[in-house]
């Protein structure tokens, strides 16, 4: 599944002042036992650079993993990330790293899935981190989706969704929202049908920095193997 943002952000870049503190988000991953998630920092500098990695699942639950990392100038680290788990759960990765120079250490995500002898490659994406209290979509853009909302703060909030006319809140337009608890870390999955009014409202209380947007399918890369073939499941595949 790809994440699309709701609404495209728009900001003026500065150059950053040094050292700088920077926060990646890779969300919507479905971990379990026959798939999971391969995370690579890489190190461009001439020095050796510094990152936290992070995973949660379910209702907020870290995963077990080794979270301090360093990597040597010129090198490149592999994390692999895995949730022992019968039926896939809802997962993402939290990567922090701060830097005094330029180039800051790099970092990409892939998600792996085994069906039979095929494994599936299906890239990952850094997510906005927002921080507002409510959104507004235009129906026709939203209808029929299904709306994904991670709650990355240790504080539980009340999610509130609605279809609106005029107003920018359910309760201000005299809507009759839909709500859902979200707990610390945790990330839920709403499926939004055919809207009544212009458009859809969405509201968190107490506010908390999140990650939202719509999950859409994106076709994987997929390998096949023959049965004389192995695959491995302690080392990533190359």
């Amino acid at each position: 599944m790809i994440l699309i943002a709701l609404i495209a952000p728009s900001w003026c870049q500065q150059p950053p002042e040094y050292p700088v503190r920077y926060e990646l988000i890779f969300p919507s991953l479905l971990l379990g036992r026959s798939s999971w998630s391969l995370v690579r920092l890489t190190n461009t500098s001439n020095v050796s650079k510094s990152a936290r990695v992070e995973a949660y699942c379910g209702k907020g639950q870290a995963l077990p993993l080794q979270r301090n990392w360093r990597v040597m100038p010129g090198a490149s680290q592999n994390v692999r990330i895995e949730f022992d788990s019968q039926y896939p759960q809802l997962c993402w990765v939290r990567i922090e790293a701060r830097s005094r120079s330029e180039p800051v250490l790099q970092a990409s995500a892939r998600l792996e899935q085994v069906d039979g002898n095929k494994l599936m490659d299906f890239p990952l994406y850094v997510s906005l981190i927002e921080r507002t209290k409510y959104w507004l979509s235009p129906g026709d853009a939203v209808s029929n989706q299904r709306l994904y909302f991670l709650n990355l703060s240790n504080k539980a909030t009340t999610l509130e969704v609605c279809s609106v006319n005029a107003q920018p809140t359910c309760s201000a337009d005299h809507s009759k929202p839909t709500r859902a608890t979200v707990e610390p870390r945790q990330s839920i999955v709403l499926t939004i049908g055919k809207l009544q009014k212009r458009e859809l409202s969405i509201s968190s209380a107490p506010f908390v920095p999140s990650v939202i947007g719509l999950l859409r399918p994106e076709a994987p890369t997929t390998r096949e193997f023959s049965s004389q073939s192995s695959i491995r499941f302690d080392e990533p595949v190359q």
